[in-house]
């Protein structure tokens, strides 16, 4: 895909932020763009692109920025629209440091939790809080790489921010995947994925990169929670890590269910109630593993993080 086909495509979608994506092209719209432009701070790139444009005596606007960018890194290292915009998205969270955090993994992590989950043709994956949509893209390529049909790959995806959703459509368009479901909301207040009597939606693969200890995230409600999702317990009102956990298993398949996750350290040794939803998890035979990682990985954190493993059959 070309500058001109990019632009055009943009031009042409219709937003649509609840329903499924099939055969359409699910790319940003201008305002999204626009939102994505004024969200993310990369100064080097605003005075780079201006400078090369104003040297053309053009005018620089906001999507204009975005895909000359693109078109460039397209030209230059970066041979097919997919490479292009996993570039773009790594540039703009070397850019925007802390704040990349809200919509970007680190590249070896996510190839990491996929490998772990093992997905396979057929399945479902979800992440509840879908970011820049990297791991779903990741699970089909890891279909791909073995040989799978990844078009039996069913994905979807919750994202809190707007903005964000808008990136991972445009993602997971870019990579060729064009059925899709990412819906716009609080994963914890307000779960978007749920079946026609209200239950709670399963999945084959439930993986996630939550943010840390986030607060507040409706402590609350959770004692009563309408989905039954405070079955091992209620966490604390100072970090929903747990109830974000909770959420995934209560999300997924009673005998094909695995979640990844990534957690700080810290929420394996953490007395209260977060040991006794630990305690309780352990009891009922879902820990996999435990794998641990360094420091300094994260954009939005220095602390050493960790993965969770975890299956509803052993």
């Amino acid at each position: 895909m070309n500058y001109v086909e990019l632009s055009a495509a943009i031009s042409a979608y219709t937003e649509n932020t609840e329903d499924s994506f099939i055969a359409e092209i699910p790319v940003f719209v201008k305002q999204a763009e626009q939102r994505i432009y004024n969200s993310i701070q990369f100064p080097s790139l605003r005075k780079n692109m201006t400078g090369v444009m104003a040297a053309n005596n053009k005018y620089v606007s906001a999507p204009d920025d975005f895909l000359a960018v693109y078109s460039f890194a397209v030209i230059t290292d970066y041979g097919t629209s997919d490479e292009a915009y996993e570039y773009l998205l790594k540039y703009f969270a070397d850019e925007s440091g802390k704040k990349a955090g809200e919509f970007f993994t680190p590249r070896s992590v996510v190839r990491l939790l996929t490998l772990v989950l093992d997905p396979k043709e057929g399945e479902s994956g979800h992440d509840p809080t879908v970011g820049s949509a990297g791991m779903l893209v990741e699970m089909v390529n890891v279909v791909r790489e073995r040989g799978g049909d990844a078009r039996t790959l069913r994905l979807s995806g919750q994202e809190v921010s707007l903005t964000t959703a808008a990136i991972a459509r445009m993602n997971l368009f870019l990579h060729d995947i064009e059925d899709f479901r990412i819906r716009r909301g609080d994963t914890l207040r307000d779960p978007k994925f749920k079946t026609p009597t209200g239950e709670l939606e399963r999945f084959d693969l439930v993986i996630a990169n939550p943010p840390f200890g986030l607060s507040p995230w409706g402590h609350e409600h959770w004692s009563h929670d309408p989905y039954g999702r405070s079955r091992y317990g209620v966490p604390p009102p100072s970090t929903a890590d747990y109830a974000f956990i909770e959420h995934m298993v209560a999300t997924m398949k009673p005998e094909s269910g695995r979640i990844a996750v990534v957690m700080p350290q810290s929420a394996l040794f953490r007395e209260g109630p977060d040991l006794e939803i630990r305690r309780n998890l352990l009891e009922a035979g879902l820990f996999d593993s435990v794998i641990g990682l360094p420091p300094n990985i994260f954009y939005n954190t220095p602390q050493p993080a960790c993965i969770l493993v975890l299956r509803s059959s052993q």
